[in-house]
């Protein structure tokens, strides 16, 4: 449902009375963790929630300390200084038209401003529940069944109906004692969630959708690196849902009995795993939405479905259901389609003017310039039934060809099929032409608006008189300014904003008469797209990638480093950008130029760099890439670390972005890093030519002591615990052309834990071969006693250590060839 973007942000004030009332939207929530989020990639990580339907996000609230709660380290919860972020984030939620869902904790005195001036999105703390569909203990079955929610239901308050709000819920197994959990079926998330629609629930918060540094219990939607998953599909089909007539299912509430039944053909059996319910509304003649549930996992259910019609008290046949294995549907049943919560542009639609039902989901409902458009979610094919005063005039398009309609003259019906819907989403659009219009609007919109730019749109208009009644809707505080050419055109000059976020969408509209005539919804963009290759990377598991901020990358001397710039033009026209580089130390080729690239193509730079003098010396250098059109600049730091001749460098840098250095050694083939925040663990140590990480996510050698960090020699760094602590010092080194790095520490724990990757074991000494690659990891401490604990996505290798005296480890990681 295309919505001005005036009306959204009018909207941002809402209260737990309003939500219960069911005159706000269904509030769909993701727990947003942004203390553990790197603060640049906040605006990305908000729009990609805001792009998946959700409408709010949940945070931690601190504390009267001013600090929230780790989301979980290898040691535990740890907490950590709130700072200014909090508000930073609830600024960037209200430039987006998010609201905030506050968990917990006290309303700060800088927060309270905030939270009462007008369009501070802050919702009131909303009654609630936890609600997690798997148990703690892993089982070998991997999919939802009915009986997992009447068992559900047998234990929850209230003859077992959930809670209005569910304030976090997930439908993913559990972590447990490993180092991430086994990945569920998306067709959990979307079953599991719709018996909650189906239950009443007026409020959902997802609490797995964005993945933290630190590891959590369950499986995030979206990877740290900002890779989906498959479930967030299924996360975003329901933000469709939701965000189309989630108003209405806000007010709705289940049907007390069971009316809606499967209507069996002679011999065919019923099917167990079929679950049928049914929303009404409070109002009488109201919507309902018919809720089907396909649990059979190799089974899809189809036939006519018997339900009642709230308009007349009479049951009815909805044919055409098709409902694939593991899917479900809420179907509508009865929707008036002049509804403002149904389709805020169809006043001019009868009362009577309706669709009867449909077997599909429906999402948005639009009529533009004599056009009915309809959005719906159809995993298979499906039927829909309108009612309409009289016959329309135009045709059918669906799934972007003509189709035929069936027009039934008696009952003013109109039978329309909905073509199933491309996977994995399943979007299906229907556009009828209900009439030939008097009049008709048309935006001309540019691709995408560049941020800080003036954009030009451009509305067509049917008579110069409709011209003249006009207006056009544009985003709060956007500067706008009308220029009247052709007597049926007005070309509009927008200045966008140069803070507005990048990648989020905005809508304009021409209102005629004071009704919406025409929208468009725009993209907002930076002037050029600026990709960088090489750059290194974290990688806490095999499937996942976290890229370092400034860019880093490695240069092996003798030599330089070459570095391919990749530019994108996102204009609709060539434009010529000026290009340079800069940074101390260090030789750029070449260092200026200007480069033009056509309407949004993409084109590269080689650039090559090393460090000046002669020898050229190792070490860490910093540099900056800048990118301008005329006022507008992009500017991209990057860091070079220059490791010499059959030597190791080690340095300090912020390789995971949460505000502290990591201690970082490597050399031409490994590289280990260390974090003197987290006790000194370690969750990186990469085989560079195999590209493999043997540690994971949840590390080794981290100390239950917070230690402080230093570079104390080529290749060698040490961790001491902080004044009044225990007496711990640790050393670790790395050679020039060793495939290992050694720790010999005094003082702590006589016990050491490394989670290792989970491969297949070799034979002495303890550690795992990588087959495909013959990559080997083991782990040499003649003076310890070793345990060794396999996991299914890991390794947990215990050192015991005596308890008086010094403890050394040798940590080996080599490409090995294969015996022939």
């Amino acid at each position: 449902m295309k919505r001005p973007a005036l009306a959204l942000l009018a909207a941002l004030l809402l209260s737990t009375a309003a939500l219960a009332a069911g005159k706000t939207p269904f509030v769909y929530s993701a727990t947003f963790p942004y203390q553990d989020v790197p603060k640049d990639l906040w605006p990305e990580r908000l729009v990609r929630l805001k792009g998946m339907g959700f409408n709010t996000v949940q945070i931690p609230l601190p504390d009267g300390r001013g600090s929230v709660s780790g989301s979980g380290s290898a040691s535990g919860s740890e907490a950590r200084p709130a700072g200014s972020g909090l508000l930073d984030l609830l600024r960037l939620a209200r430039q987006l038209g998010l609201h905030v869902w506050l968990d917990g904790g006290e309303l700060t005195p800088e927060l309270q401003p905030f939270a009462a001036s007008r369009g501070g999105p802050i919702l009131d703390d909303l009654p609630g529940g936890r609600l997690s569909w798997f148990p703690a203990e892993e089982t070998q079955r991997r999919l939802l069944l009915p009986a997992d929610f009447t068992a559900l239901r047998r234990r929850l308050p209230k003859q077992g109906k959930p809670p209005p709000w569910i304030w976090a819920f997930d439908a993913g197994w559990t972590a447990g004692s490993d180092v991430r959990a086994r990945p569920s079926d998306p067709s959990n998330y979307l079953l599991a969630s719709r018996e909650l629609l189906a239950a009443g629930v007026k409020g959902l918060n997802c609490s797995a959708v964005v993945e933290e540094r630190t590891p959590s219990g369950r499986e995030a939607a979206l990877g740290i690196g900002g890779e989906a998953r498959p479930q967030a599909v299924v996360l975003g089909r329901n933000g469709a849902l939701l965000g189309g007539v989630g108003r209405l299912l806000a007010a709705m509430h289940p049907a007390e009995e069971q009316q809606a039944h499967l209507v069996l053909e002679p011999k065919q059996k019923p099917s167990p795993l079929l679950r049928l319910g049914l929303l009404v509304s409070p109002e009488p003649r109201g919507p309902a939405f018919l809720s089907a549930l396909n649990y059979n996992d190799g089974r899809a259910v189809t036939g006519v479905l018997s339900v009642p019609d709230p308009r007349t008290g009479r049951r009815i046949l909805v044919n055409g259901l098709n409902l694939p294995a593991r899917q479900a549907l809420l179907m509508p049943i009865n929707l008036p389609l002049a509804l403002p919560e149904v389709c805020p542009d169809c006043s001019r639609f009868a009362p009577d003017e309706r669709l009867v039902w449909a077997t599909a989901e429906l999402v948005s409902v639009d009529f533009e310039n004599g056009v009915l458009g309809m959005e719906f979610i159809a995993p298979a094919e499906a039927e829909m039934v309108l009612e309409m005063v009289s016959r329309p005039q135009g045709p059918l398009i669906s799934g972007a060809r003509i189709q035929q309609f069936d027009w039934d003259e008696k009952l003013h019906r109109l039978h329309l099929r909905i073509p199933a819907g491309p996977a994995p989403d399943f979007r299906s659009r229907v556009g009828l032409g209900v009439e030939l219009p008097d009049t008709s609007v048309f935006i001309k919109a540019p691709r995408r608006f560049i941020l800080g730019s003036t954009a030009e749109v451009t509305a067509s208009f049917s008579s110069p008189e409709l011209a003249a009644r006009s207006r056009l809707l544009t985003p709060a505080g956007w500067r706008m300014k009308a220029e009247p050419g052709d007597p049926k055109e007005i070309e509009y000059r927008l200045d966008v904003p140069a803070d507005a976020v990048a990648g989020d969408k905005v809508t304009l509209a021409v209102q005629v008469d004071g009704k919406i005539a025409q929208t468009a919804d725009v993209p907002l963009a930076p002037f050029c797209g600026v990709r960088i290759e090489p750059e290194e990377s974290l990688h806490p598991r095999r499937d996942t990638r976290f890229p370092i901020r400034p860019h880093l990358a490695t240069l092996a001397l003798p030599g330089r480093r070459t570095y391919t710039i990749y530019l994108k033009n996102n204009y609709d026209e060539i434009r010529t950008f000026e290009f340079s580089a800069s940074g101390e130390g260090l030789r750029i080729t070449p260092s200026r130029l200007e480069v033009s690239i056509g309407a949004n193509l993409e084109r590269e730079v080689t650039l090559t760099v090393g460090p000046e003098g002669s020898p050229p010396g190792p070490g860490l250098y910093r540099w900056k890439l800048e990118v301008r059109d005329g006022p507008r600049k992009i500017e991209e730091p990057l860091t070079l670390a220059v490791i010499g001749d059959g030597a190791s460098l080690a340095y300090e840098l912020d390789l995971d972005r949460d505000g502290f250095p990591e201690l970082v050694l490597e050399n031409r083939r490994l590289r280990a890093i260390f974090s003197p925040r987290q006790g000194g663990r370690s969750t990186e140590f990469w085989l560079k030519d195999q590209r493999l990480n043997a540690f994971t996510v949840r590390g080794a050698l981290e100390s239950s002591s917070a230690l402080e960090g230093r570079v104390i020699g080529p290749g060698v760094i040490e961790l001491r615990s902080a004044e009044g602590a225990a007496n711990i010092v640790r050393r670790i080194s790395l050679g020039g052309r060793d495939s290992f790095f050694e720790v010999e520490q005094t003082g702590d724990a006589s016990e050491w834990t490394v989670s290792a990757a989970s491969n297949i074991p070799s034979a002495d000494p303890p550690g795992f071969v990588d087959e495909p690659s013959r990559s080997a990891f083991s782990i040499a401490a003649p003076q310890s006693r070793m345990e060794v604990e396999r996991k299914p996505f890991s390794t947990l290798f215990r050192l015991r250590f005596p308890e008086e005296g010094p403890r050394r480890a040798r940590f080996l990681f080599e490409h090995t060839e294969e015996k022939k």
